[in-house]
């Protein structure tokens, strides 16, 4: 495979919460990134490297340019620019872009120990993702962990998965901390990422092993995720609604009841359909109003008044 056949690795960069990268990575809130290959939501977050690579003297490579990278609650995610796009990149063989390496428990004693990954020891590090293009221009991502010389397949996403989408040389990818046994926390002091990219030709050396820390209080400063928009045509009927619903058919049944006992019409009942102003109206009426019924009393009391008077 023509990834074990590279002899360089040309440029990497590790990445440090507060200390080293350009930007800090940014916390997101869940599913505010969609993987989808449209990466205008990321338009509003900073780079977190603005060059991870160096431009290729070669016409045989893709270089992995501008790079975005930010954390939810339990995942990952990135977004890379991919120079020149892999529409227009005519790769004879499976060719490697870049690779992002995990320590989750950043203890030197655990995970790799010997196995070498592009000439360099990573030791200490548990799982690795690497970035292909193949020779029909996909974009495939796979998740490897150390065992077998970092070779066994963990998993792997082609383009258009729910982990990795490809568009127009940008591509996004979510990589969850279950993935990589990554449980920030109290107990987990932290986690080393290594970023590399091989697509240069000169020669950068190897890799610097420094610390990104996430732990519980980092996780409570991710916005809160906004609420899914009901589905268009649609509605979302709730037990309040049929509360409401309940309350207006009762109100518009005991006004047809009480209308006729104070002597007004029945038409006049019927603004109860207009829901809420019909009642209030209603109520205004029968509280201020004069009833027919205390007209027809005061008829009477003024003829047994006059029938009082003749006597």
């Amino acid at each position: 495979m023509f990834v074990n056949k590279l002899f360089v690795i040309i440029f990497m960069f590790a990445a440090v919460l507060s200390i080293s990268a350009d930007s800090p990575p940014s916390p997101l809130a869940q599913d505010q990134i969609k993987i989808d290959g449209d990466s205008s939501d990321w338009n509003s977050i900073s780079p977190f490297m603005d060059e991870i690579g160096i431009s290729s003297s070669s016409s045989d490579f893709v270089d992995a340019k501008s790079f975005h990278m930010g954390f939810s609650k339990s995942e990952f995610l990135f977004k890379v620019i991919l120079s020149p796009s892999p529409g227009s990149f005519d790769a004879k063989e499976e060719l490697s872009i870049m690779q992002i390496m995990f320590d989750a428990d950043m203890n030197d004693s655990t995970g790799n120990r010997d196995s070498k990954v592009y000439k360099v020891i990573p030791k200490g590090f548990e799982t690795r993702f690497e970035l292909f293009i193949t020779p029909s221009k996909n974009i495939i991502g796979r998740l490897y962990s150390h065992e077998d010389n970092f070779g066994r397949v963990l998993k792997e996403w082609n383009s258009g998965s729910e982990f990795l989408a490809s568009a127009n040389g940008n591509v996004e990818i979510k990589i969850p901390y279950s993935l990589i046994n990554f449980s920030p926390g109290a107990n987990q002091a932290g986690i080393r990422m290594l970023f590399a990219e091989h697509a240069n030709m000169t020669d950068k050396g190897g890799y610097s092993k420094q610390s990104l820390k996430l732990d519980f209080a980092v996780l409570n400063t991710i916005p809160a995720a906004q609420p899914e928009k009901a589905a268009e045509g649609k509605s979302r009927f709730t037990i309040w609604h049929l509360i409401v619903i309940t309350i207006w058919v009762v109100s518009i049944l005991c006004s047809f009841a009480i209308a006729p006992k104070a002597g007004l019409s029945s038409g006049l009942a019927a603004i109860n359909f207009i829901p809420f102003l019909g009642q209030i109206a209603f109520l205004f009426i029968l509280a201020f109003g004069q009833w027919p019924m205390h007209k027809d009393y005061q008829k009477l009391e003024d003829r047994l008044r006059e029938f009082n008077e003749d006597i």
